[in-house]
């Protein structure tokens, strides 16, 4: 896709139409072209229209452009074109498109087709960087003998560029209905928006509710030690674009890195990767919470085209409907994972996660002590303060619960009053481990409040052993049980 963007070269003034008309048809004179003139008497004509027009001869000369084609081509003046071949450095087209050209021409020359549509990038003299579609016919005398070629181009750019960006937009839509994984996404999305661009890259941030603070999303075209600068990027006032936009919930434009005072903190940095310029968005959902943010950088000090906010009005609105789909997809598999009363992993998390830590205990010669707990009394609990209350106790009890184990070991409500500890260790360190769940036991019979009162509710416990009481996450579960109910027959 062609890149859409204005130079800083301003654009050669070409002589009055007239003029330049009259000058072609001299030089056609002086040259005794006599075929040449007898068929363009509508130049005048055609020097007016807005698309690109030219005549070669059989040795691909130019013999006549019109004032859009010579502005495309960078030149003045009659004189500097005529008679020039498209492999003329002067005319700065590539070699690819010098060849296409050419062959076109070759074929046209030889009457085996009548006419041909090719698209080829625009001149690099050219004002804009994008794209020319161009007919090209025999260019035949009055007599129907092929005297050369002739060439009608406009410039498809805008409609090329908007195609690209409906097929793309379409693209990711597809892949957010699709639940594709959010960093392939908003990659897909940055990589968008940089192929309609020239010397701009562009990152996202995403923001972390819980740790208040932004992370690096995707950023391919920025150095890698850069974003690992912004990992953990609090918002707030002056914290660069993007900490600002993030803060304000609105756009910063900083058109200077080096001056403007949001970067005062961060100025060594923009030298040190050359990032004069940075235009951050904050990406919202529809109820106006923050995402993230969208940003723009260039090596050049300057404000966005109108173009380039447009394409960061879509990206951050496709970001968002991203985001949001990932935020409601990584709720789901929580709850899908999760008990939605205490938060603990349920059975389904439970037993897969234990299935790994046996892998991985028989791997490294571990056992892993299982604990089983049933609450006590806690039917009267829910009887005498209503299952609210209930609720609350439950959860009170998974806190400590969480709170008394170690990152290593497994917590899960397997339902009702009814919670399960996995703990794994090193054979020597099974009797610390039953220590702790003594402790862990004693804490749960700290008081819990409920309505102004204090409530005490235990538990009881069995405790079962991988490998000897069980191979599998359900045997030692069961062993475990059984343990329990021992226990509690042993209290009634």
């Amino acid at each position: 896709m062609g890149r859409n963007e204005t130079k800083d070269k301003d654009v050669v003034p070409v002589e009055g139409s007239t003029v330049a008309v009259q000058r072609f048809l001299e030089l056609l004179a002086a040259h005794g072209n006599t075929e040449a003139l007898e068929t363009l008497s509508l130049l005048p004509l055609l020097d007016q229209i807005s698309c690109a027009f030219t005549a070669k001869d059989r040795q691909g000369r130019y013999l006549f452009a019109n004032r859009t084609a010579m502005e495309l081509f960078g030149f003045k003046d009659a004189e500097s074109l005529f008679l020039r071949t498209s492999f003329d450095p002067s005319l700065h087209l590539d070699e690819a498109t010098v060849l296409e050209v050419q062959n076109a021409e070759a074929q046209l020359l030889t009457g085996a087709v009548k006419s041909l549509e090719i698209e080829i990038p625009l001149p690099a003299a050219s004002s804009r960087v994008g794209w020319l579609h161009i007919t090209k016919t025999a260019w035949r005398n009055l007599k129907g003998e092929i005297i050369g070629t002739l060439t009608m181009g406009r410039d498809v750019t805008d409609h090329r560029r908007a195609e690209f960006l409906r097929r793309g937009h379409a693209a990711i839509l597809e892949q957010i209905a699709r639940a594709y994984p959010l960093p392939v996404v908003l990659e897909g999305l940055v990589t968008l928006v940089e192929a309609q661009l020239c010397g701009i890259t562009a990152s996202i941030l995403l923001y972390d509710a819980e740790k208040e603070e932004l992370r690096p999303a995707v950023g391919p075209g920025l150095p890698v030690e850069y974003t690992s600068l912004l990992e953990g990027l609090k918002p707030g006032e002056n914290v660069g674009s993007c900490g600002t936009a993030a803060w304000l919930r609105q756009p910063v434009i900083v058109a200077d890195t080096f001056t403007d005072r949001r970067w005062q903190n961060y100025t060594e940095m923009a030298r040190t990767f050359d990032l004069r310029s940075c235009w951050s968005t904050p990406i919202l959902d529809p109820a106006g919470h923050l995402l993230g943010t969208f940003a723009l950088y260039s090596h050049t000090v300057r404000e966005p085209t109108t173009e380039e906010m447009e394409l960061t009005a879509m990206a951050t609105d496709l970001a968002a409907i991203a985001m949001a789909r990932a935020k409601v997809e990584e709720q789901i598999r929580h709850l899908a994972m999760h008990d939605p009363l205490t938060g603990l992993p349920n059975r389904r998390m439970f037993t897969q996660r234990f299935q790994e830590l046996i892998t991985e205990s028989i791997r490294r010669e571990r056992i892993i002590v299982v604990a089983y707990l049933d609450l006590d009394d806690f039917k009267m609990i829910n009887d005498t303060y209503g299952h609210a209350s209930g609720d609350l106790v439950l959860r009170e009890v998974a806190s400590r619960l969480i709170k008394g184990v170690r990152g290593s070991d497994l917590t899960v409500r397997l339902g009702g009053d009814e919670f399960a500890v996995a703990m794994p260790c090193a054979p020597g360190d099974e009797l610390s481990v039953r220590t702790r769940l003594r402790s862990l036991q004693a804490a749960l019979l700290e008081p819990i409040r409920i309505d102004g009162a204090e409530v005490i509710c235990g538990c009881s416990m069995g405790i079962s052993v991988f490998p000897e009481e069980g191979s599998t996450p359900d045997e030692l579960l069961e062993s475990a049980d059984a343990a329990m109910y021992q226990v509690k027959r042993g209290l009634e």
